[in-house]
């Protein structure tokens, strides 16, 4: 008996050793690097096996960025070979794959033109233009799971609508 208790406490521990937590804009998020995948839900996640819904899961090999634009949108940008695929249902998940963006050196996105003419960049011109480039201002979180889970934040919101 002794011997199963232990057991789950050690399987306890191996699924949180891999299980970071970031409060932003009042929202925490649950940020699990799993053999499947890296998990992000938008809320405290403790349990044992993988959520059944309301989360997002992308490769371990790969960056996620989340703007959170309102109390209901949030906007997903990812650098990976492999697809997100986005199962939140607390809020309106956009997601734009990386052939639609590119990062600035200081942490900031902005849309760069593509030869799709039915791309984001094109679909989308009510975000705030600077000079021909198109950023994002939002409270965000970052994640890149290259090297192990490095959770960034930043709060940089502003009064301006996508």
């Amino acid at each position: 008996m002794v011997i199963i208790v232990l057991f789950l406490i050690f399987l306890g521990f191996l699924s949180t050793r891999y299980r970071n937590f970031q409060t932003v804009n009042g929202i925490t998020f649950t940020v699990w690097n799993t053999t499947e995948g890296c998990y992000v839900m938008p809320y405290v996640y403790l349990g044992l096996f993988h959520p059944k819904d309301d989360y997002i899961i992308f490769s371990n090999r790969g960056g996620l960025t989340i703007f959170l634009k309102d109390e209901k949108t949030m906007l997903c940008f990812f650098e990976s070979s492999d697809t997100l695929n986005c199962k939140i249902n607390s809020f309106n998940c956009q997601v734009f794959p990386q052939p639609n963006y590119k990062r600035r050196a200081d942490g900031l996105f902005y849309y760069a033109p593509i030869e799709d003419p039915n791309s984001h960049y094109r679909k989308r011109e009510n975000i705030r233009k600077r000079k021909d480039q198109y950023y994002i201002l939002y409270p965000s979180i970052a994640i890149d799971t290259y090297d192990f889970v490095n959770i960034y934040v930043k709060d940089n919101l502003r009064n301006n609508d996508l």
